[in-house]
């Protein structure tokens, strides 16, 4: 299972469960006063992919190129209304606005292609996102 902070940032991994997750890589979700703000999760294209389970799947061109959907499970609250087109995409890499680095976030989870790659090539689909460490 793949486990994603919403306050860190971080995505860790836990190959067995019960076992301690190892962290793989810090990232972020959301932007401005919704960066890494578990308490602003359900306000749209400014706080992080809302807590709950996710399927990841197949590496698509969305937001950057190899970007890895997020499709909700059941029982998941992605909020009211609800919030959709979650993904693990990369970052911008220009320094100024609007597409500057570390702003590529409505709310997806950005992480570096080396880790996206590394999440879809595990063959492990299963993303829980929670709000502090795990």
């Amino acid at each position: 299972m793949w486990i994603y902070s919403q306050a860190l940032g971080t995505i860790y991994r836990q190959s067995v469960v019960g076992d301690k997750p190892t962290a793989m890589e810090a990232g972020y979700a959301g932007g401005g006063a919704g960066l890494n703000n578990p308490d602003m999760q359900c306000l749209e294209d400014t706080g992080p992919i809302p807590r709950g389970d996710y399927v990841i799947g197949a590496p698509v061109v969305g937001p950057t190129d190899y970007a890895l959907p997020l499709i909700p499970k059941p029982g998941t609250d992605v909020c009211n209304p609800p919030r959709k087109n979650f993904y693990i995409h990369g970052d911008y890499k220009r320094t100024e606005p609007p597409r500057r680095t570390g702003a590529a976030s409505h709310g997806c989870i950005v992480m570096s292609r080396a880790t996206r790659q590394n999440i879809w090539e595990s063959g492990d689909t299963d993303l829980r996102v929670v709000d502090y460490s795990v």
